[in-house]
């Protein structure tokens, strides 16, 4: 493993312009609700990931598929966070890719993606970087071959593989790809639904992961394939369960979010932060909570400014 000053993150995912709705609830199907605000906001998990681990002095890349129409504001707030944009691809003729978000008070949000541009995901050649300046890749929310291509050349180099397919995995994940995928990869990363998701899709038997956590279970099936998952479950924090058991650390911050979005992406760009800093998996899952309920009280997925040493002062009080 490099030294924690040479750690460097591969994130491969997704660059969105976001479209917020701030809506009282979320309605159940054949329901309406008024919008109480709206706004544009530049996000996508990928971004997202990304600008968080770099603002926190992780060595960051991002390999993501943008649109001619991206947003000159977009690139230059990657750029001014430190994220490298060498594996940048741009398709003039498609359109940058957006998620339609409606956002309630409570933090529940429902999503619909407009794909754009990283629909073309697929036929593109891996990231140029050289895997021998990596410690960590992270790959989110793509095109599932692709993800599958990443992952295995990854972890023949011997980078640690995060496997994060986010709200994708309900509409653009078969079983036999979340195979492949799981078998060159490290961890796993989702929130609640997510994690569900991918259990009843591979047909794993499930069990309460611990007796205070209502609702939430492991599946002991997952560890053959994976060395830990990490879990978020909203207003209760984190979850990080392995063959041994799971490890909660509960939700840190304001108990009414001004806006959840991007949390959880937060959240997984600081426990790559802290992994990098040496810290261990238990370590980072407090970290990245900590890191989730700071961007909260921000109204915006990447509009907080948080730095490593608050993240250590809100832990060590």
């Amino acid at each position: 493993m490099k030294g924690s000053s040479e750690a460097a993150l591969l994130v491969v995912g997704n660059l969105n312009v976001d479209r917020i709705y701030r809506v009282p609830s979320i309605p159940l199907a054949g329901q309406s609700v008024p919008v109480l605000a709206e706004r544009t906001a530049y996000g996508g998990c990928g971004g997202n990931i990304a600008i968080a681990a770099s603002r926190l002095g992780l060595r960051t890349h991002i390999s993501s598929v943008v649109g001619g129409d991206l947003p000159e504001d977009y690139r230059s707030r990657l750029k001014d966070s430190g994220v490298d944009m060498s594996d940048l691809c741009v398709i003039d003729d498609k359109p940058t890719p957006y998620c339609v978000i409606l956002s309630a008070p409570d933090g529940s949000q429902i999503y619909a993606f407009n794909l754009g541009a990283m629909g073309e995901q697929a036929s593109l050649p891996l990231p140029g970087i050289d895997p021998s300046e990596l410690t960590f890749c992270h790959v989110t929310t793509s095109d599932p071959g692709y993800c599958l291509r990443v992952l295995e050349r990854m972890s023949s180099e011997g980078i640690r593989t995060g496997f994060d397919p986010g709200q994708e995995i309900f509409f653009r994940w078969k079983k036999e790809e979340l195979v492949a995928s799981l078998e060159f990869s490290d961890r796993f990363f989702g929130n609640l639904q997510e994690w569900r998701a991918l259990g009843d899709m591979m047909g794993w038997a499930s069990r309460n992961a611990s007796p205070t956590l209502p609702g939430v279970m492991t599946f002991e099936e997952a560890f053959e394939h994976i060395g830990e998952a990490i879990v978020t479950i909203g207003s209760r924090g984190a979850v990080l369960m392995d063959r041994k058991g799971a490890i909660h650390s509960k939700a840190f911050g304001s108990a009414v979010p001004m806006d959840a979005t991007g949390a959880g992406d937060a959240f997984r760009g600081a426990f790559y932060a802290a992994l990098a800093r040496g810290m261990p998996s238990k370590e980072a899952l407090e970290i990245g909570n900590i890191m989730g309920g700071k961007v909260i009280s921000f109204d915006g997925a990447q509009e907080y400014s948080v730095s490593w040493g608050e993240l250590l002062s809100s832990r060590d009080r």
